[in-house]
């Protein structure tokens, strides 16, 4: 659809951006972001009199990241065992041309076994896996900065710093991993998915990689790497607590609950107490007025 700016008004911009197939949540959001500022420039030039695209509403997108209500989506079981299977795949697949550098099935058993964030999983260091323990060390994370230089710091917060379990399938599948690796990159300080020349990985790239993995499949529209953390959080939260989900993310309880646990409807049974006031409850009969004796 191609418009004139004087033709362009807040419903017509919410139509385009937020169409079913037009695009993704994340670039429907950067979409807006341009529009905003191209549409300041023409107000300032006297192209336009008002913004339209100051009055779009990003809500009005709907993702398959959460349900209808917002909560936080998670993976079934059954969906983990999918996205797994899609991975072996899609690895197994011969990739036209440059060699694809990225092993997307390590990277995802690492993601739904620790729930690390992106960033955190690629500054991992064959140094960061002790298989003895089946645990994973993380101390750093990778961060892409203004100028689009990526560098590896601290995690985002103190809680970050931490030394977190990994399940039995996501050591077999590093220790699979590291056997099949290039020889040039498996040395302790080496890091454990690097790009073809051992450096860096861009996580912009590995995320758009895991996406691109599941297009045409039924978790298509599902952001592998955000919607992993978030089935992490939720399996530790319905067994451990959400202190302990938070912990092993290195978030706050508060955040962890707002963004990486999803809400779990069915509360503990209170019935009994409940019974107590109800009609149906067991009357006491008053005490019997005895006169006491007297010795």
């Amino acid at each position: 659809m191609a418009l004139r700016a004087s033709e362009c008004t807040v419903r017509r911009l919410e139509k385009v951006l937020f169409a079913p197939d037009a695009c993704k949540a994340s670039q429907a959001k950067q979409r807006l972001s341009v529009l905003r500022a191209v549409f300041a420039e023409a107000v300032r030039l006297d192209v336009v009199e008002a913004n339209p695209a100051r009055e779009v509403q990003v809500d009005q997108y709907k993702s398959q990241a959460v349900d209808d209500r917002g909560e936080p989506r998670m993976f079934t079981p059954d969906e983990v065992d999918r996205l797994l299977a899609i991975s072996r795949a899609f690895d197994a697949t011969p990739h036209r041309g440059a060699k694809r550098s990225l092993r997307t099935y390590p990277l995802l058993a690492v993601l739904l076994g620790s729930g690390l964030r992106m960033g955190e999983a690629l500054a991992l260091r064959w140094s960061s896996f002790d298989p003895a323990r089946s645990r994973l060390v993380v101390e750093r994370s990778i961060t892409i900065t203004m100028s689009s230089r990526m560098v590896e710091k601290k995690p985002k917060s103190r809680q970050g710093e931490r030394s977190v379990s990994i399940p039995r399938w996501t050591r077999d599948a590093l220790i699979e991993y590291l056997g099949e690796q290039d020889q040039r990159f498996v040395g302790r300080d080496d890091l454990m998915f690097p790009n073809r020349d051992g450096r860096y990985l861009n996580p912009h790239n590995a995320r758009r990689t895991l996406r691109k993995m599941c297009e045409g499949t039924e978790l298509e529209g599902l952001p592998p790497a955000q919607t992993s953390r978030r089935t992490v959080g939720t399996a530790i939260d319905r067994t451990h607590g959400s202190e302990a989900a938070a912990a092993h993310l290195g978030n706050s309880r508060v955040v962890a609950l707002s963004y990486y646990i999803a809400n779990d409807k069915e509360r503990p049974d209170f019935s009994s107490a409940l019974e107590a006031i109800g009609p149906g409850r067991v009357r006491e009969e008053p005490p019997q007025n005895v006169d006491p004796e007297w010795d």
